[in-house]
């Protein structure tokens, strides 16, 4: 076999998925089945442990899709048994119940980033100082005290919010976290409906989420978290490789690691173990190829339209026997790919770009001032938004949701809101509501609805995934605005950068700019390279059968080093 049977375990996973400690810690390296222990360590607890319930936590919709799909597929237990949630939507769940607790309204709506943004300069200007919204952020994802001068302007900023009633994205993680350790009885509430508890990608967790699961930890059964640390790579937003060693010593934690790479051939896997074993945080593990051969292959032009023009043409030639599907495209930023795309787009190849944000800014705001119909009371920012999309002035001091569309009857836009009301109201399935704001939009302006038209598809797909997808778990992937779609097949050679890709897989990855400057990031100084390494693995364990790595030595008008990664990968340029 090349892969595993989904119902089969290796003794390494069967020790995770039988573990009966209370916390345990399963460090799963790239392709060694980790959503499948995972899967099936939750129908072992569900099925031993009769009536109970699990929930699972990660980091994106997509990630809490499968998860929950792959473990109730596994699993002779009902989908109601199983809730699979990003963080953030289990911040929001917990907001909506006990916001009040921390001073915020269950009422409250999400600011997108760029809304955020707005506020914490507008908040700047009042108080005649810079804008410390960064320096804020960075202090309460890690658990740090500020500076003076930031903690007054956090002060503020958390002010600004609460007038207005809304949260931005950390709020959705820190004052859970708050509250949650400091409200014993909601702790326990939750430990009570949840016993079980299995987080993803526990490397990949800050300081507020690593409070949020030490706070149930104390009144659940088990608590089951999987994490790689040599797969760590988003410490730039305060992600804290080091919260798996304080989980296993503060809680006593077995270790269970997976090490058989199901997914990689042998080529690829010695080339990333050398990779790897550079970092001075090493793990010390190393990855057991289950496949053999392989392809690793390094190919060096001299600019990058030269890389452009003759990746475009294999590729092309690749498609002649291969699916598009079969084939990715990576890079460490996302400009370092702007000529291939453009010659691939020339070829009439197909792609699917996953290099920035999956749902634009327009379309999120659109979206969300349509759902925001839903509030059962209008402030001053929802009329606004709302009047704007009816096309109406503002309102001022009406603040029922269903008395001002009502006073609007006979306007388009104003009847299909009502008619989402109406659509809620009756349980409709955030599938429903998402098609009839989109209807709504349309009613506004119909290039705009054509817009939404893949989000609206996005949320069917993920409701298709888990029928307790909701229209909280919506807004919170709106706000986000990086949310991706559900584990589908889509279409066309995929161009993505590396933060994108973890979890995925193609048996043919073209790894694009191993250049100094690229990967490793022009910025990135001696502290940040063992980040930069552990990013360049991920890229190479994307790949099951074939890597292509490239070097351009001349990127537009700069002279361009190979990558110090090169030569820890082991690759040789046969042609000098």
């Amino acid at each position: 076999m090349s892969e595993q049977d989904e119902d089969e375990l290796d003794e390494e996973q069967r020790a995770a998925v039988e573990a009966t400690e209370h916390a345990i810690a399963v460090l799963a390296g790239p392709g060694s089945g980790k959503t499948r222990t995972l899967s099936h360590r939750a129908r072992h607890l569900l099925r031993t442990d009769s009536g109970s319930k699990a929930l699972l936590l990660t980091f994106t919709n997509k990630a809490a899709a499968e998860m929950k799909a792959r473990a109730v597929g596994v699993a002779a237990v009902s989908s109601d048994r199983i809730d699979a949630s990003t963080f953030h939507g289990f911040g929001v769940r917990i907001l909506r119940a006990h916001g009040p607790l921390v001073g915020v309204p269950k009422d409250f709506e999400i600011l997108d980033e760029h809304e955020a943004d707005d506020l914490a300069k507008s908040v700047a200007r009042s108080l005649g100082t810079a804008n410390r919204a960064v320096a804020w952020q960075h202090s309460r994802l890690r658990r740090q005290k500020p500076s003076t001068e930031v903690a007054a302007f956090g002060a503020a900023y958390q002010e600004a919010k609460s007038r207005e009633a809304v949260v931005d994205f950390d709020d959705l993680i820190v004052l859970p976290a708050e509250l949650l350790q400091t409200h014993e009885a909601v702790a326990q509430a939750y430990g009570r409906r949840y016993p079980h508890v299995l987080v993803d990608e526990f490397q990949d967790t800050n300081a507020a989420q690593f409070e949020i699961i030490r706070a149930l930890c104390a009144h659940v059964s088990t608590v089951s978290v999987f994490a790689d640390d040599d797969q760590a790579i988003f410490g730039f937003v305060g992600a804290e490789t080091a919260n798996i060693r304080s989980f296993i010593e503060q809680l006593g934690a077995r270790e269970y690691p997976l090490t058989c790479n199901y997914r990689c051939r042998g080529a690829i896997v010695a080339a990333a173990n050398r990779l790897i074993a550079a970092n001075p945080g090493f793990s010390g593990r190393q990855m057991r190829a289950h496949k053999p051969d392989g392809i690793v292959d390094l190919r060096v032009y001299d600019t990058v339209s030269d890389e452009a023009y003759q990746l475009a043409q294999d590729i092309e030639h690749r498609l002649a026997s291969v699916s598009p599907t079969s084939v990715s495209v990576l890079v460490r930023a996302g400009y370092r790919a702007d000529e291939l795309v453009a010659a691939l787009r020339g070829r009439g190849i197909p792609i699917t770009d996953w290099r920035g944000e999956i749902f634009g800014l327009a379309e999120r705001r659109d979206f969300a001032t349509a759902m925001s119909a839903l509030r059962g009371t209008l402030n001053e920012r929802r009329a606004s938004r709302l009047s704007a999309l009816i096309g109406v002035e503002a309102s001022t001091g009406e603040d029922s949701t269903q008395r001002y569309l009502e006073g609007l009857a006979g306007n388009p836009v104003a009847d299909e809101l009502l008619r989402l009301r109406e659509l809620a109201f009756d349980g409709g399935t955030p599938s429903q509501l998402a098609a009839q704001a989109q209807v709504a939009i349309a009613a506004a302006d119909a290039a705009a609805a054509g817009r939404v038209q893949h989000l609206v598809d996005a949320v069917a797909d993920f409701e298709r995934y888990d029928s307790e997808f909701s229209v909280d778990d919506l807004l919170a992937e709106l706000a986000l605005g990086s949310g991706g779609r559900a584990p589908t097949e889509g279409g066309g050679v995929r161009i993505a950068s590396l933060h994108k890709t973890k979890g995925l897989q193609w048996p043919i990855v073209y790894a694009l700019g191993l250049e100094e400057g690229h990967m490793p990031d022009y910025r990135a100084d001696e502290e940040d390279l063992p980040e930069e390494r552990r990013t360049c693995f991920v890229g190479v364990c994307r790949a099951e059968d074939e890597l292509i790595l490239t070097f351009a030595r001349r990127f537009r008008t700069h002279q361009r080093k190979p990558s110090r990664f090169l030569g820890e990968l082991g690759v040789i340029d046969r042609r000098g």
